[in-house]
Protein backbone atom coordinates (compact mmCIF):
# COMPACT_ATOMS: atom_id res chain seq x y z
CA UNK A 1 0.00 0.00 0.00
CA UNK A 2 1.25 3.64 -0.72
CA UNK A 3 1.09 6.25 1.66
CA UNK A 4 2.74 9.43 1.08
CA UNK A 5 5.30 8.77 -1.45
CA UNK A 6 6.74 5.35 0.57
CA UNK A 7 5.38 1.85 -0.18
CA UNK A 8 4.49 -0.07 2.31
CA UNK A 9 4.18 -4.09 2.97
CA UNK A 10 1.74 -6.20 5.20
CA UNK A 11 5.33 -6.34 7.93
CA UNK A 12 6.24 -3.10 7.49
CA UNK A 13 2.69 -1.74 8.45
CA UNK A 14 2.78 -3.84 11.59
CA UNK A 15 5.88 -3.04 12.36
CA UNK A 16 4.85 0.73 12.61
CA UNK A 17 1.94 -0.10 14.43
CA UNK A 18 3.98 -1.34 17.08
CA UNK A 19 6.52 1.27 16.90
CA UNK A 20 3.53 3.68 17.62
CA UNK A 21 2.01 1.29 20.52
CA UNK A 22 4.31 -1.28 21.38
CA UNK A 23 1.49 -3.13 23.62
CA UNK A 24 -0.88 -2.96 20.71
CA UNK A 25 -1.44 -7.12 21.23
CA UNK A 26 -3.25 -7.62 18.08
CA UNK A 27 -0.19 -6.35 15.61
CA UNK A 28 2.12 -8.53 18.51
CA UNK A 29 -0.24 -11.40 17.05
CA UNK A 30 -0.94 -10.12 13.45
CA UNK A 31 2.62 -10.17 13.18
CA UNK A 32 3.00 -13.27 14.19
CA UNK A 33 0.59 -14.92 11.78
CA UNK A 34 2.55 -13.21 8.80
CA UNK A 35 6.06 -14.02 9.43
CA UNK A 36 8.01 -17.22 8.68
CA UNK A 37 10.21 -19.45 10.69
CA UNK A 38 13.13 -19.21 10.73
CA UNK A 39 12.75 -14.98 10.30
CA UNK A 40 13.22 -12.54 12.85
CA UNK A 41 11.47 -9.54 12.49
CA UNK A 42 12.84 -5.94 13.44
CA UNK A 43 10.78 -3.95 15.92
CA UNK A 44 12.04 -0.88 17.32
CA UNK A 45 15.71 -2.69 17.25
CA UNK A 46 14.11 -5.54 18.80
CA UNK A 47 14.54 -8.84 16.82
CA UNK A 48 11.64 -10.98 17.13
CA UNK A 49 11.04 -14.32 15.94
CA UNK A 50 7.02 -15.26 15.13
CA UNK A 51 6.84 -17.45 18.21
CA UNK A 52 8.12 -14.69 20.20
CA UNK A 53 5.83 -12.39 18.60
CA UNK A 54 2.88 -14.42 19.80
CA UNK A 55 4.54 -14.73 23.36
CA UNK A 56 4.43 -10.71 23.20
CA UNK A 57 0.62 -10.72 22.86
CA UNK A 58 -0.16 -13.01 25.05
CA UNK A 59 1.69 -11.01 27.92
CA UNK A 60 -0.58 -7.92 26.69
CA UNK A 61 -3.78 -9.98 26.78
CA UNK A 62 -3.25 -13.38 28.15
CA UNK A 63 -6.90 -14.27 27.89
CA UNK A 64 -6.74 -14.70 23.88
CA UNK A 65 -7.50 -17.91 22.85
CA UNK A 66 -6.47 -16.28 18.77
CA UNK A 67 -2.99 -16.10 20.00
CA UNK A 68 -3.56 -19.00 21.65
CA UNK A 69 -4.31 -20.72 18.58
CA UNK A 70 -1.34 -18.61 16.67
CA UNK A 71 1.12 -19.93 19.08
CA UNK A 72 0.09 -23.11 18.51
CA UNK A 73 1.17 -23.15 14.80
CA UNK A 74 4.44 -22.53 16.72
CA UNK A 75 5.16 -25.43 18.75
CA UNK A 76 5.92 -28.87 17.17
CA UNK A 77 3.64 -32.18 18.52
CA UNK A 78 5.36 -34.62 21.15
Amino acid sequence: VTVGDRIYTQQQCYVKALELDPKNALAWRNLGSITKAPELVDVSGNKSTKQQCFLTSLKLEPDNGFTWNGLATTLTST
